[in-house]
């Protein structure tokens, strides 16, 4: 039967796309000998049989986004509709094949739900205790940048105070996996790489191995932070659960989507459209400032449907006393970045301000950790300037290098919160921000850093002089700066953020940001 159906599937007219992407489905089969032993004529037991449908399910899927994918992000403007229509008519053929393991799935949840509430009407004795496992379907994990970062952080957090919290994630070919016991890597189905920024791979996930992962866990809800594809089988996992989906806006996509297509409006137009539907399905957003929740609020986002999330830092981790593991570095005045080295960081705006600080103060030197697509860039235009690039540091190192420097410099204006920020206050240095996005609202301004305006690149350099001219001030701003770091622990942060999924029942609205919002309640001064 098995060899049967993948031969109905495949007798199309070899110029429709649909064709090509079910003899890229073929091709695939061809090549793996549990499939070549089926289309042989091998008798199955029904557990194996459905196991190996259930393969050749995400295989096709994967093959089926995988062309769209890259179709899409090749040419976002000028898909193809009718060559897209081919394909998703030809990948539902496959689809419909699994129609019945997806409606198991289905009608298990509400079942699952059914019992649930019989059990709440009868008030059955004994019954299993209200548990919550709440399981985070991320794109980005193992990458280096703060998104990544801080859901590490929180499950670790929650695996050391014994809160259920799981993170789902596809395993790269390329990075070191995550070893916490409560992260569940897949091998993903296909990898597109992103044309415009080749460091970032889009990773197909396994379907219906993530959905019976979910079942089996049994989540009480499904958190996403971005609309990736990981992402997007979170939110539609949930859906056939029938269990409460709930979203972290953690990336301005669209600012993102103008920097890398040239300024492109077209691309941020698109980009919009698809993130706040994204958002939109939401229970609840999560917003990590409130610059954030307001910028998508102005979009169309309901106000009760967001909430500010609580976000820390590690202050054993970041420490002043950290600057003994500090790699070496050059002598003088360190101005430090850390973060992705591109464009979407303003960092055109710091090269051109350290250049004109650097002609003033000669022994001033700039630390750049981290890499990214205009790294090379970077080091060309600063290549007359006292500029050293780390490339990218973790442990020790990067702890080091933090409190080994005198001040931390961060001009992007698209961040929606800025880990860093918070990891160089720790580490007892000063710091620089701009006046947009969440950054600004992690520091104490003329206390323990300063705030400029975005894309000045005068002002920037008006604001690193002060720092060298007054360099009392300088460590008296650093001193202050670890003192209000340690009011926002990470174990602080993550003791709010779990308490909303303790509290929260269905049909009870989302708190409001205005006003004596949950995070106003929580103070952040010195």
């Amino acid at each position: 039967m098995f060899a049967r159906r993948i031969e109905r599937l495949c007798r199309k007219n070899p110029k429709d796309t649909a064709f090509q992407f079910l003899s890229l489905v073929q091709k695939t089969i061809e090549n793996d000998a549990e499939f070549q032993r089926a289309m042989a004529g091998e008798q199955l037991v029904p557990a194996e049989s459905q196991r190996l449908w259930v393969r050749f399910f995400n295989l096709s899927v994967g093959q089926m986004l995988g062309r769209i994918t890259a179709s899409a992000l090749n040419d976002p403007a000028g898909v193809n509709l009718f060559s897209l229509g081919q394909t998703l008519g030809a990948a539902g053929s496959v689809l419909a094949t699994m129609g019945p393991f997806i409606g198991t799935f289905v009608n298990f949840g509400k079942e699952r739900q059914l019992a649930v509430k019989v059990m709440d009407q009868l008030n059955v004795r004994n019954r299993p205790a209200r548990r919550t496992h709440v399981g985070v379907f991320t794109d980005t994990l193992d990458e280096v940048n703060g998104v990544a970062r801080s859901w590490r952080m929180q499950a670790d957090i929650a695996q050391r105070t014994g809160k259920e919290l799981t993170i789902v994630a596809c395993r790269s070919q390329n990075l070191a996996p995550c070893e916490l016991t409560n992260v569940q890597y897949f091998d993903p189905v296909a990898v597109q790489e992103l044309p415009e920024y080749p460091q970032q791979k889009l990773a197909i996930p396994p379907f219906l191995e993530m959905l019976n992962f979910a079942y089996e866990q049994n989540f009480t809800c499904i958190q996403s932070p971005a609309p990736g594809p990981v992402g997007l089988t979170g939110l539609a996992i949930a859906r056939l659960l029938r269990i409460p989906f709930y979203s972290t806006y953690h990336t301005h996509i669209p600012q993102y989507a103008r920097y890398l297509s040239d300024d492109d409006t077209t691309m941020e137009d698109l980009a919009w459209k698809f993130v706040l539907w994204f958002y939109s399905q939401a229970e609840t957003t999560f917003a990590p400032s409130r610059e954030t929740a307001e910028l998508l609020i102005e979009r169309g986002i309901r106000r009760d449907r967001i909430r500010l999330m609580h976000r820390g830092v590690d202050i054993e981790r970041f420490h002043p006393n950290k600057a003994m593991f500090a790699p070496t570095l050059p002598d003088g005045f360190k101005f430090l970045y850390v973060g992705r080295v591109s464009r979407e960081k303003n960092l055109p705006v710091l090269v051109s301000a350290f250049r004109r600080l650097a002609r003033e103060y000669p022994g001033t030197q700039l630390v750049v950790a981290g890499d990214g697509p205009y790294l090379e860039q970077m080091k060309a235009d600063l290549a007359d300037a006292p500029a050293f690039f780390t490339g990218v540091i973790e442990g020790d190192e990067l702890t080091g290098t933090y409190a080994a420097s005198d001040a931390f410099v961060f001009p992007s204006t698209t961040d929606t919160f800025g880990n860093v920020v918070l990891e160089a206050q720790a580490s007892g240095i000063s710091v620089i921000v701009t006046d947009q996005g969440g950054p600004c609202e992690n520091l104490v301004p003329g206390q323990t850093g300063t705030i400029v305006a975005g894309q000045d690149a005068g002002e920037l350099y008006r604001a690193m002089k002060r720092l060298l001219d007054e360099p009392q001030k300088c460590r008296a701003m650093g001193a202050n700066a670890r003192k209000y770091a340690e009011g926002r622990s990470i174990e602080r942060a993550f003791e709010l953020y779990w308490q909303y999924y303790e509290e929260e029942l269905p049909g009870v609205p989302a708190g409001q940001i205005s006003g004596q919002s949950d995070v106003a309640k929580v103070e952040w001064a010195l």
